[in-house]
């Protein structure tokens, strides 16, 4: 299609010719006929054909060229959806451990806005690529016309590219800028709209929007430099080619003394390459300054890529169901950014199956490595996960997961409705198998009582429901997935005494149907416990067996 256009709009700039010899002027052939490297072609034009086939010519490139910026757009839009499914996949099978030691704020930084601004290069690479086929044609029309002013301005092109090339470093350069300060502006935001209510309530709102502005400021000074590095080239281009065409006109009318009217064509041909050439030179300048966020985008891919999960099981009925019990056993452990700090050593804990068994150890010793390694989420550097005494060939493996619901302290939740944030653990869920999780999990009876019991919508994490009803639909979520291990970590330390009684029967109400792995300080959720491990330095101190509890008359 770019030929196309091109040669179209080379077509119509050659019709000039017969129809300035049918309006009366000398062109330097018969009236109706096209002269080219010197060959007279008698066409037989009328003045009225010459027009049609003008205006024919003219609009079939007016058309083309609206399918080729259609077929751009389009372009566009799937190389940057290419760069986003690109990351999302690595994102999403990049092992966990690795995940972690990613800013999180980074990697939406060039999910949104780098990978929209290397998308934009497939446009530009195209434009570029019309442009030159345009200015290719235009060449070959002025070469059949004048070989020799057709060098002579060839000649001239050269020497003002030649005279551009420091201004195309910059360009690169401002990219990089660009791309950093944007990256700083970005993570400003994402610390200030997380952390604004320890912000409010040390009324330092000032002091952050004063670097936002800041960090804003300074993206916004690196596109305008790269802004006047356009401009410096643009004003380059056009003194450039105004002194071209004086050079062109001396050696035209005082050298080679061609024909007024063969020199007004070329004129014209020249006048069109001009602005085509300062086009391509902005084009590319633009293509400079888009690489460095293209580059920034392909780094985080292999970086993630890197680190991905190896035999990853997408099969839904592969989930393990152990009977007897699940172990770690003489596992070390020890986080990748610190690779000689050791979390754990030769750890062991066994996890009866149907029992719950709660682990507690001061802050840092390693609970939550402990649960990540249960739940598959990590891989031991040495030692094993065992499944009634299998070892797990591939701890980090998916199928396992798909076996262990986990609830975090935090217990995020979607803003969508209690519906749709439990059918996000098993999307085929049906009514009866939701209100039975609700029911396991101690929920069913808060949410019968909401406005439009299970379709109310939550707000952004779960902001319209306390902290104990969040966490009980969190559980329900997990539980909703039927797993063999339900892990739940920290969660009643935002809790008041009520909201924990409620958790803590839901817990008690699960016994005997799966193994349950409870990090927590509180008593209310020890009474619970058939057996407490407590972990100190990496290790398992000590390890107990209890009577445990059977109602909620037994919690309190």
């Amino acid at each position: 299609m770019t030929i196309v256009l091109g040669v179209t709009q080379g077509i119509g700039v050659l019709l000039l010719i017969p129809l300035l010899g049918l309006a009366g002027l000398d062109v330097g052939a018969e009236r109706g006929s096209l002269s080219v490297l010197g060959i007279d072609l008698d066409i037989g034009l009328s003045i009225t054909t010459a027009m049609t086939l003008f205006f024919g010519v003219i609009a079939t490139h007016a058309a083309l060229r609206y399918q080729r910026d259609v077929l751009v757009a389009r372009i566009q839009h799937g190389f940057t959806l290419g760069l986003r499914n690109q990351l999302s996949q690595a994102i999403s099978t990049t092992r966990w451990d690795a995940l972690i030691g990613q800013r999180l704020s980074y990697i939406h930084h060039v999910y949104t806005q780098e990978a929209e601004r290397a998308g934009q290069i497939a446009t530009l690479i195209a434009q570029y690529v019309s442009s030159l086929v345009v200015c290719g044609v235009y060449i070959l029309i002025a070469f059949g016309v004048s070989w020799s002013m057709t060098l002579a301005a060839a000649t001239c092109g050269v020497v003002m590219y030649a005279g551009i090339r420091r201004l195309n470093r910059l360009s690169y350069q401002r990219g990089v800028e660009g791309r950093t300060h944007r990256e700083r502006a970005f993570n400003h935001l994402s610390e200030l709209l997380g952390g604004m209510k320890t912000i409010k309530s040390y009324n330092a709102e000032s002091l952050h929007e004063s670097r936002l502005k800041q960090t804003s400021k300074e993206a916004g000074d690196a596109q305008v430099r790269f802004r006047k590095t356009m401009a410096a080239a643009a004003l380059y281009y056009e003194i450039a080619a105004a002194l071209s065409v004086i050079a062109l006109f001396v050696l035209a009318v005082y050298f080679l003394r061609l024909e007024v009217m063969g020199f007004i064509v070329l004129l014209l041909i020249f006048a069109r390459l001009a602005p085509l050439i300062k086009d391509l030179s902005q084009r590319y300048q633009q293509i400079l300054n888009f690489l460095p966020s293209y580059v920034c985008v392909e780094a985080l891919s292999v970086s993630l890529n890197s680190a991905a999960e190896e035999g990853v099981d997408t099969a839904q009925d592969n989930a393990s169901s152990p009977e007897r019990a699940i172990s770690l056993t003489e596992v070390d452990y020890a986080y990748p950014s610190q690779p000689d700090e050791s979390v754990l050593h030769r750890f062991s804990l066994t996890l009866p199956c149907g029992t719950v068994t709660a682990l507690i150890g001061p802050s840092g010793a390693g609970k939550t490595t402990v649960a990540d390694l249960f739940s598959g989420l990590l891989s031991p550097l040495a030692g094993r996960l065992l499944i009634d005494d299998e070892p797990l060939e591939s701890p980090g493996s998916s199928n396992w997961r798909r076996s262990v619901g986990y609830v975090t302290q935090e217990a995020f939740l979607f803003n969508d409705s209690i519906r749709n944030n439990l059918l996000w653990a098993k999307p085929d869920a049906t009514e009866t198998e939701l209100l039975a999780a609700l029911k396991a999990a101690s929920a069913e009876g808060f949410v019968r009582v909401l406005p439009a019991g299970l379709d109310t919508c939550v707000g952004d994490r779960g902001e319209r429901l306390s902290g104990g009803e969040r966490q009980r639909i969190s559980i329900a979520r997990a539980l909703l997935r039927r797993p063999s291990l339900l892990i739940l970590d920290e969660i009643t330390s935002s809790l008041d005494s009520d909201n924990e009684r409620q958790v803590a029967q839901a817990i008690v109400q699960l016994k005997d149907q799966v193994t349950v792995l409870v990090i927590t300080h509180r008593s209310g959720l020890l009474a619970c416990a058939d057996y407490i491990a407590h972990l100190h330095n990496g290790r398992v101190i000590s390890y107990t067996k209890t009577t445990g509890c059977e109602t909620l008359a037994d919690i309190c």
